[in-house]
């Protein structure tokens, strides 16, 4: 019998699991159920959260670089000074979350719910955002350049400041919505 060259460990629900200057690089933690956690500095590198339930969290200062968190649903959660570039996270549910100087640049979010979300200096550059929801969603200050936004639904009721140099759209809709729309900048 040969083992497994990365453990896969099996987690019970972990309600309000705190983790303060921890790493859990490569970390294979799919299906994780860890509602309204806090992690403070977390290196969460590699770490494998598809399907995991994190909704109501609140993370800050971590690194999740080339994370896969596929499926996962991180609903009405706080991201602040995250570090996520090359993220796999396709058909994430971000409904409602607060993400702020987050890097998602050339992230595969294909299919990701960000209705109602609140998207503050967010970098998604480069980043693989077709099919994604955005009703409701407020984005300021991001960088779209390079981003595929093909095929998204509803419009993002504010779209103020952003960065859209080079980005593909096939929906006329995502930037005509909401008294809040603003000249999107182009560079």
């Amino acid at each position: 019998m040969s083992m497994p060259s990365t453990p896969r460990w099996r987690f019970a629900a972990l309600p309000h699991l705190t983790a303060i200057d921890l790493s859990v690089r490569g970390l294979d933690a799919r299906g994780l159920m860890a509602r309204s956690a806090r992690w403070l500095r977390v290196d969460a590198a590699g770490i494998d959260l598809r399907g995991a339930c994190l909704e109501n969290a609140r993370l800050r200062a971590c690194v999740l670089l080339d994370a896969e968190l596929g499926g996962a649903g991180l609903g009405w959660a706080v991201l602040e000074d995250i570090g996520a570039a090359g993220l796999g996270g396709e058909g994430l549910d971000l409904r409602g979350a607060h993400l702020t100087d987050v890097d998602l640049s050339a992230a595969r979010l294909v299919g990701t719910d960000l209705s109602g979300a609140r998207l503050l200096r967010v970098r998604l550059s480069g980043a693989d955002l077709r099919e994604t929801r955005w009703d409701g969603a407020r984005l300021v200050g991001c960088d779209l350049r390079g981003a595929d936004l093909r095929g998204c639904f509803a419009a993002a009721q504010t779209f103020a400041g952003c960065l859209l140099g080079g980005a593909q759209f096939d929906t006329p809709g995502l930037l005509e919505a909401g008294p809040e729309l603003k000249q999107p900048a182009v560079a």
